[in-house]
């Protein structure tokens, strides 16, 4: 029998065991520890039969009484017995004790289990990402590396990055570095303290966006700001980013975005992208 309950550093070693059945390269064996050990910031489930670890996931607080679900890994031998399901169902009922009201979860567009089984708990789409993806090629010997306007936000540009948002949010929410959240103040505040959010301009800021640079593989998440200045921000970035040696460039963007073509048109590809599911307690 399935039993849900909360995770515990003993269990890492099990938990260590199945990630690495499940997904190469994945980023949660890097991440669980702290997420056990800061239960202020979430909250780790792990599902166990017979002392196994079947299935483990996270619950992640945000303002404004919401939460985002993350992290969902089954192992490969317990699929098929509604696990992920019953992951989902015991995450509700966590967050509800906690006085949580609406929560939040993104699947990729192909993972047509994922989705089935998010649209059976209860949840509702809210929102579509288109993903497009370009191989940057290293840069050529002899060539300087470019100037860039892009720069990491801080707290001292929150009422820039509000001011932009006022003005060009065509979009209720915030999806930044793999997490969407209703707009705010504290939506931007929480994702600058976590160096999710970068802004351009050259006399003063004009656009901003989600942005991750891991070096060999890079992810843009969809800018705020005018639709002229956005183009030419995305430009100017990917002039900047060649390196010595070829890098991975995601961008992960709303279908109505010019942004989009524009991307494509500088040999951009791909046809998948994320789908934001959203629950109200």
């Amino acid at each position: 029998m399935i039993a849900i309950r909360k995770g515990e550093l003993a269990d890492k070693p099990r938990v260590l065991d199945l990630l690495s059945r499940v997904w190469e390269d994945d980023y949660v064996p890097n991440m669980w520890e702290g997420w056990v050990t800061s239960p202020e910031q979430g909250i780790v489930l792990v599902a166990e039969q017979d002392g196994e670890i079947a299935g483990t996931c996270y619950i992640n607080f945000m303002p404004h009484q919401s939460a985002w679900f993350q992290a969902m890994r089954v192992d490969p031998k317990f699929r098929r017995q509604r696990i992920g399901t019953k992951l989902t169902e015991a995450s509700l009922a966590q967050v509800q004790s906690h006085g949580i009201k609406h929560v939040y979860l993104g699947i990729d567009a192909e993972n047509t289990p994922s989705l089935t089984m998010t649209a059976g708990v209860g949840f509702r789409q809210v929102m579509q990402y288109e993903r497009v993806t370009k191989v940057l090629p290293p840069r050529a010997e002899g060539d300087e590396v470019g100037v860039t306007n892009w720069r990491q936000a801080v707290s001292g540009d929150l009422a820039d990055l509000e001011r932009i948002a006022d003005k060009n949010s065509s979009e209720p929410g915030l999806f930044a570095c793999w997490q969407w959240q209703l707009m705010s103040r504290a939506a931007l505040e929480r994702n600058i303290l976590a160096n999710n959010l970068w802004l351009w301009g050259r006399s003063e800021p004009r656009m901003w966006a989600g942005f991750e640079d891991f070096g060999e593989y890079i992810a843009l998440f969809p800018p705020c700001g005018d639709d002229r200045e956005v183009l030419e921000a995305c430009d100017e970035l990917i002039a900047y980013l060649p390196r010595k040696e070829s890098a991975t460039f995601k961008a992960w963007l709303n279908p109505a975005s010019p942004l989009l073509p524009h991307l494509r048109a500088r040999g951009f590809t791909g046809n998948d992208g994320t789908i934001i599911w959203e629950y109200h307690l």
